[in-house]
């Protein structure tokens, strides 16, 4: 068998601000006096203070009974707190400035409610023993939540794209045709004759020294002859002969 302890829970008390009958906004009056209450000591008054800080001071103090919080509009902006140390009984408006006033009061809550007593026993104890019950068996243990599932497999980089090729540059244009050919003709401007010679392109090694190349300036492998100051000019070479004509295939 096992003793059982039954602990009773305290009483808790909370402390809390309330307005006094009326209304919060103005002055506090005292009880006694029946005007309203001015701070007994230099200590009581604090300036430029929050409201919360005023509340947070009268909470640590057991003689405060509440506090009138003021607003002034000359200067802007400044605060008084006056902690009370006589019960308050109303507020009254205040004229030169704005004005708060709460009354600190404590409430009482009730204590925990007691379990219930234990059902009877069947058979009778040892004087001096109480029965207790049996302790409630333990909730099972959690489950651990289920694994997730994997992350699907990522795709592979896309293969990296090959080099662009440099833009090939313009071809250049086509060099027109030659107005000159081997057989000689006026063609090159002026009466006299023309006709390409490849002698022109290097006339160190000609034999007429570059005399008549660059024809009329049309072209440096063209040459005029002919003429008084220039070569003579060259034979033209015979007339190919036709080609042969088509025999018609024998017959076997």
């Amino acid at each position: 068998s096992s003793i059982a302890c039954f602990l009773s829970m305290p009483a808790m008390s909370l402390t809390s601000f309330i307005a006094p009958v009326g209304r919060a906004g103005g002055s506090c009056v005292n009880v006694k006096t029946g005007g309203r209450t001015r701070a007994a000591l230099p200590s009581d008054v604090t300036w430029d203070a929050s409201e919360a800080a005023c509340q947070e001071q009268c909470l640590g103090l057991k003689w405060c009974t509440g506090y009138e919080y003021q607003i002034f509009t000359r200067p802007r902006g400044r605060t008084r707190c006056i902690l009370q140390r006589l019960p308050i009984k109303q507020a009254v408006p205040a004229t030169a400035f704005d004005a708060v006033c709460k009354i600190k009061v404590r409430n009482v809550r009730l204590p925990a409610a007691s379990p219930p007593p234990p059902p009877p026993l069947p058979f009778a104890l040892p004087q001096g023993v109480r029965w207790a019950p049996p302790p409630s068996p333990l909730p099972p243990p959690a489950q651990p939540p289920p694994p997730s599932p994997p992350p699907p497999p990522s795709r592979p980089p896309p293969p990296p794209r090959p080099p662009t090729p440099p833009p090939r540059p313009p071809s250049p244009p086509p060099s027109p045709p030659l107005p000159c050919s081997v057989v000689p003709r006026a063609r090159c401007g002026g009466a006299l004759a023309c006709y390409k010679d490849e002698a022109c392109y290097t006339p160190w090694r000609d034999a007429h020294k570059g005399l008549g190349c660059n024809a009329g300036g049309v072209h440096p492998a063209c040459r005029y002859c002919g003429g008084r100051d220039v070569p003579p000019c060259p034979e033209e070479p015979p007339p190919s002969a036709p080609p042969p004509p088509l025999l018609p295939p024998r017959r076997r």
